[in-house]
């Protein structure tokens, strides 16, 4: 009986520590890309200006760390989504460094690509966790 307690505890702290990594990472990468929306309208910058900061912002919101968490923490589809999501956002600081606005039809499409992973991420972060709640 203590195994059965000691193995059921062990698996809820490891759904825990998912669930509380998975929030983080969803909100380093909104953080991260609301910072980028920032610097695509912000007509006042030099193309040069924007692209530093973009790489600056992609470098410390924490996105990095949490990515390489997630690919050992994640199951392997979400670790899988996850990934697609932070090159879509890296997508999107390339197409700033390259001197899109957000008036720019390139960088539309690719902040479009970079919405729709997240939102694919965030619906299997959704079911995964649901399912370890027993939802």
């Amino acid at each position: 009986m203590d195994h059965l307690r000691w193995r059921h505890d062990r698996d809820g702290r490891a759904a825990a520590l998912r669930r509380e990594l998975y929030s983080e990472y969803i909100a380093a990468l909104a953080a991260t890309r609301n910072e980028l929306r920032e610097l695509a309208h912000n007509d006042s910058l030099s193309v040069a200006e924007r692209g530093e900061q973009a790489r600056d912002v992609v470098r410390t919101r924490g996105a990095y760390e949490l990515r390489y968490r997630m690919q050992i923490v994640a199951s392997p589809s979400v670790a899988e989504m996850s990934e697609e999501v932070f090159q879509e956002l890296r997508g999107m600081r390339d197409r700033i460094f390259a001197g899109d606005t957000y008036r720019e039809a390139t960088y539309s499409e690719q902040r479009i690509r970079y919405v729709e992973a997240s939102r694919r991420l965030r619906a299997a972060m959704r079911d995964e966790v649901q399912v370890e709640l027993g939802l």
